[in-house]
């Protein structure tokens, strides 16, 4: 049996549920396409998720398994790596049949898929934590980037309790963005403009910003190649300090 599902937490929980009912055995657990189609032609169920049910199925889990390996297992679906979502829902299922104990069986398959797949995930949300650079449009502050894992709910998450503007944490890989205000955020799969203006006062603090950067450099030690080991030459394109981002969003 194939099973087709949204990607999320909730969807890997309400398809928890929904196979542990049926006593059913996945063969294959895929995902949704964008445009909300399964796009498989062989015969597939699809599975609805449904917040309710994800969230007490959620907590009969946690309370059996503990919360680090739901959060092990939420991180790893996050990674979007090829077959991620049949090994979450195998490490899950095991784990509620047998234990919090057979977690230490890492020569498990699904088990050391998941625990690499939520360290992929772990290290590309800390590696933007410290990478990501609001820009003020104009009232609110924008923030793109373009991470390789879908982190975006946990980076609104984290700007939520540190920045209480309003501001716009776009995923532009993905077409998804974060909105928050007031204290509240959600995501929204809408389109935003594709060119936005930096403030005149934003154009200052990003010259001061990359003076200052360039003045504290010892011109003679500078090498491409090892800035890249520690920030990777895909990010370069959203740090105002680095050669080539200092132009976006700039009225001249």
């Amino acid at each position: 049996m194939i099973y087709v599902y949204d990607g999320t937490w909730n969807g890997m929980m309400t398809l928890v549920h929904r196979t542990a009912r049926d006593g059913a055995l996945p063969n294959d657990i895929l995902r949704f396409s964008p445009n909300g189609s399964s796009g498989v032609l062989l015969d597939s169920t699809e599975v609805r998720s449904d917040p309710s049910l994800a969230e007490a199925t959620a907590a009969v889990l946690e309370e059996r398994l503990g919360r680090r390996w739901m959060s092990e297992a939420s991180l790893a679906l996050m990674s979007e790596e090829k077959g991620i979502d049949l090994a979450v829902w195998r490490c899950l299922s095991r784990l509620w049949k047998e234990g919090a104990g057979a977690a230490a069986d890492l020569a498990a398959p699904c088990m050391g898929a998941v625990l690499h797949a939520a360290r992929r995930s772990f290290r590309e949300l800390h590696r933007w934590m410290g990478l990501i650079r609001f820009r003020d449009v104009g009232g609110v502050y924008y923030a793109p980037f373009a991470p390789d894992c879908d982190v975006l709910p946990l980076l609104a998450g984290h700007f939520r309790s540190r920045l209480p503007a309003r501001w716009v944490l776009h995923d532009t890989g993905r077409g998804r963005a974060a909105l928050h205000e007031a204290g509240r955020w959600f995501l929204t799969d809408a389109a935003l403009p594709a060119h936005l203006r930096i403030t005149r006062e934003e154009e200052v603090c990003q010259a001061l910003w990359q003076e200052f950067f360039r003045s504290t450099a010892v011109r003679e030690r500078i090498s491409a190649k090892r800035q890249s080991n520690f920030l990777p030459r895909k990010t370069w394109a959203y740090l105002i300090e680095k050669p080539g981002a200092a132009s976006w969003g700039r009225s001249g």
